[in-house]
């Protein structure tokens, strides 16, 4: 130590910058980074509700019709801020056939996803629990009830 500095002394000239540093602390522990927005939150929402890989039943509702009940898989993905992409496979045999995509809207109103790129068809998924509960209406008719858990 030089000659007629102290301990306390040392301290005081300390004291501003650690109190600074202190200050400068506080103030950014105080800022957050930007709310998110709107189609953020819903799409984190979507997302948590929604992905996942998805195994279980889809009952054929019209009888005397190419329509079976089949053991389905469903991969869900987020695509954008409000929409799920779906590919869907059935079991046959053991081994998963891939019947196709189908593209959902998400509405956090009601959290559902509704699909919105097939004509004459409209699926519709509710989360329950651990499971999703769904319908498939073609031409206005019921035409499958749906009932997966997430794997």
């Amino acid at each position: 130590m030089k000659q007629g500095c102290t301990a306390a002394s040392t301290f005081r000239n300390l004291h501003l910058p650690i109190s600074f540093g202190i200050l400068v602390l506080i103030l950014l522990a105080g800022y957050s980074s930007p709310a998110l927005s709107q189609d953020e939150r819903t799409s984190s929402v979507a997302d948590s509700l929604f992905s996942g890989v998805w195994k279980g039943t889809s009952l054929c509702q019209v009888k005397n019709s190419p329509c079976h009940d089949e053991e389905v898989v469903y991969y869900i993905a987020k695509a954008a801020s409000d929409r799920m992409d779906m590919r869907a496979s059935k079991i046959v045999n053991g081994q998963e056939v891939e019947m196709g995509n189908i593209q959902f809207q998400f509405d956090p109103k009601t959290r559902q996803i509704t699909s919105v790129s097939q004509p004459n068809a409209l699926w519709k998924f509710t989360r329950n629990q651990n499971a999703l509960k769904g319908t498939l209406y073609y031409n206005d008719a019921l035409y499958r009830i749906i009932e997966v858990t997430r794997r």
